[in-house]
């Protein structure tokens, strides 16, 4: 199935970036003031939600318009990813969600543990991090010029964390979520595996 795309409105030195993770077929929903970056790089949204009440609401583009109160309790994020599971996506690139205000930022990256927990894959990126959550499983990733990769634990306690292929390796190693135990290691090679037998990672991968 194609792949939903969600661009927010956090500030961004240069949303150039955003251009080359976008691909043929994807769906394309704006969250709130997203849709400004959209038309900088000369994208039409299928969908546009949010209160625009930091920015203008979008007009003539063909797509969906829903404007919402202010006054809600769901962010402008997860409105857009509630739609996107509503029209039966599985997979989701969120873009324009990091930096600007730390509790926006730090709302975004928890929806990546929504999306999990909704059968659903999902990953960020930003001009220089990427972000994906992994739960019970495993996940290989390709060194793509990054200087550091960072294993955070998003649960309680995960356990059997195993990384390979790293320059600090871990084997059946338990992890907490008040110690950063994972911050700041790099690859050794072209691949690493990152597995997590019981809990959640959060996965940075940092240029």
């Amino acid at each position: 199935m194609k792949r939903c795309v969600i661009i927010g409105a956090a500030p961004q030195q240069d949303s150039a970036y955003m251009r080359d993770c976008i691909q043929e077929g994807d769906f394309l929903i704006c969250a709130d003031g997203g849709h400004l970056y959209a038309k900088q790089l000369g994208l039409v949204p299928n969908i546009c939600i949010g209160d625009f009440d930091s920015s203008p609401v979008p007009q003539g583009f063909p797509g969906e318009l829903i404007q919402t109160s202010p006054i809600k309790d769901d962010t402008d994020l997860l409105m857009c990813i509630k739609k996107g599971l509503e029209l039966g996506f599985q997979s989701f690139l969120l873009l324009g969600v990091l930096g600007g205000r730390l509790d926006h930022t730090l709302a975004n990256i928890q929806l990546l543990r929504y999306l999990k927990r909704h059968g659903a894959q999902g990953r960020i990126v930003g001009a220089q991090s990427t972000l994906l959550l992994i739960e019970n499983e495993s996940v290989q990733l390709a060194n793509k010029g990054y200087a550091y990769l960072s294993v955070f634990c998003m649960t309680p306690q995960a356990k059997e964390v195993n990384l390979k292929g790293l320059k600090y390796p871990l084997a059946n190693a338990a992890l907490t979520y008040d110690t950063p135990l994972g911050v700041s290691n790099e690859f050794l090679g072209a691949f690493c595996e990152i597995s997590v037998g019981q809990g959640a990672l959060l996965i940075v991968l940092q240029r």
